[in-house]
């Protein structure tokens, strides 16, 4: 049996569009994008969530180093860590904004200083 995967665009400042596999329930968001072994630049990941924190993400079983980017309810970039690196040993470092957010783009590591990616830039889901 195939799991269909809901999948969403998010388009950065600099209208490149990203296509990204959406995590909305406990068990989407925890398994994240661990075990991949590479990522395109063209995808990533979205963490949608219920109401807005300040959420923190770790890169346990990730092997590919991350840019995590931190939304607000209005789609601005309110935290970013660039190249989060992959977790070498327990316990994992955990990123934690300083803002609350509601959604968390996951892209590869070097996407951020890539496409000029910064605080307060407005990104479009659809």
């Amino acid at each position: 049996m195939t799991m269909e995967r809901a999948t969403a665009y998010v388009i950065f400042a600099d209208a490149f569009r990203v296509e990204v596999d959406v995590a909305e329930t406990e068990a989407a968001r925890a398994r994240g994008l661990m075990f991949r072994d590479s990522l395109d630049e063209r995808h990533g990941m979205l963490f949608r969530f219920d109401v807005p924190r300040r959420y923190g993400f770790w890169m346990k079983n990730v092997r590919i180093p991350l840019d995590i980017i931190w939304l607000d309810t209005r789609g601005r970039v309110v935290w970013i860590v660039e190249s989060a690196p992959p977790c070498a040993s327990d316990p994992c470092p955990m990123y934690v904004p300083d803002a609350d957010a509601w959604h968390v783009v996951e892209v590869v590591g070097g996407f951020v200083a890539k496409h000029s990616v910064a605080l307060g830039d407005v990104i479009t889901l659809r």
